[in-house]
C-alpha cells in the first residue's frame, strides 16, 4: 500500500520488489527478479541489459542499476519529470553492505506493522508449509534486528502501516515531506495505474483496472478475529516482536 502511493506521486517512482538486491547479493535469485521486473512491464531485453556488466557483490552496480532502470520507467510509467526513486523491499537486511550504503546516502522510509497483524496474515497465507512460515517470522525478526539501531538517523523517517490506513492525507504528506518532494494527495485519485501488478497486493490496487483500492480500517484489527489465545502468547513471548510494539505504541 505504502510503496502504491509513493508511486502515485507525479514525482516518484517506486519499484516495488523490483528483487535486483537478492540478485546482485546473496542469495542471487536471478531468475525472481526477471520476474518481478515482467510485472513492472520491462522487457525480456531490457531486463537482460540492466543486468549486463553488473558485478554482484558491488554496491556501486546496484547503484547503476538502478539510475538505468529509472530511465526506462520513467517513459514506461509516463513520468517525465522524475525527481527521486527507489524500491521497496523486506529484504535489504540481507545484505549489510547495501544496508550501510542506503544509511549513508539516502533518504529511507521504515515501514512498520502491529507484529501480531503480521503474525497473522504469515499463518493466514495458504498454500506455506510451517517451516515457510517460521522462515518468513524469522525473516521479520532479523529485519528488525538490522534496522532498529538506525531508526533514530536523520535520514531514517519511520511510517506505521495503521497510520496509511487510518490517515492516509497526513501519513504521505510526512512522508513526502522526508523524501524531498511537493505534498500531493494523488494517490486518493481513481486513475488507472500502469502494469498494477507490480504492486503485489491486490488489497492496495485493482489489478484489472489499475484503480486503487479504499483504504480499509477495518483489515487494522482483523487479527483480534483470528489469532488464537496460544498464538497471541506467541508473539507476545518474543522479545524483539515486545521492542517493535513498545517502540511504536502497539498497545497490549
Amino acid at each position: 500500500m505504502l510503496a502504491r502511493c509513493l508511486d502515485d506521486h507525479p514525482q516518484l517512482i517506486c519499484f516495488c520488489e523490483s528483487e535486483i538486491n537478492r540478485t546482485l547479493f546473496e542469495p542471487y535469485l536471478t531468475h525472481l527478479h526477471f520476474l518481478r521486473m515482467r510485472h513492472h512491464g520491462f522487457g525480456p531485453q531490457e531486463i537482460v541489459r540492466l543486468l549486463d556488466r553488473k558485478q554482484q557483490n558491488d554496491v556501486g552496480n546496484v547503484v547503476r542499476w538502478y539510475r538505468e532502470a529509472k530511465e526506462i520507467g520513467q517513459s514506461r510509467f509516463a513520468k517525465p519529470n522524475v525527481i527521486a526513486y527507489g524500491d521497496k523491499s523486506p529484504d535489504f537486511f540481507l545484505s549489510r553492505p547495501l544496508v550501510s550504503l542506503l544509511l549513508s546516502d539516502y533518504r529511507l522510509l521504515y515501514s512498520i506493522r502491529d507484529p501480531r497483524a503480521i503474525f497473522c496474515s504469515i499463518e493466514s497465507s495458504e498454500g506455506s508449509s510451517d517451516q515457510e512460515k517460521r522462515n518468513r517470522w524469522n525473516a521479520l525478526i532479523r529485519n528488525w534486528d538490522c534496522w532498529e539501531p538506525h531508526l533514530d538517523r536523520h535520514n531514517v523517517h519511520a511510517v506505521r502501516y495503521e497510520d496509511v490506513i487510518s490517515d492516509p492525507s497526513e501519513t504521505l504528506s510526512s512522508a513526502y515531506r522526508h523524501i524531498g518532494v511537493h505534498p500531493s494527495l494523488q494517490f486518493l485519485e481513481p486513475f488507472e495505474r500502469r502494469f498494477p501488478s507490480r504492486f503485489l497486493w491486490k488489497t492496495a490496487i485493482d489489478w484489472e483496472t489499475g484503480i486503487q483500492k479504499d483504504f480499509d480500517v477495518s483489515r487494522i484489527g482483523r487479527w483480534r478475529e483470528i489469532l488464537s489465545s496460544d498464538q497471541l502468547e506467541f508473539v507476545k513471548k518474543d522479545p524483539t516482536a515486545r521492542r517493535i510494539m513498545d517502540r511504536f505504541g502497539y498497545s497490549w
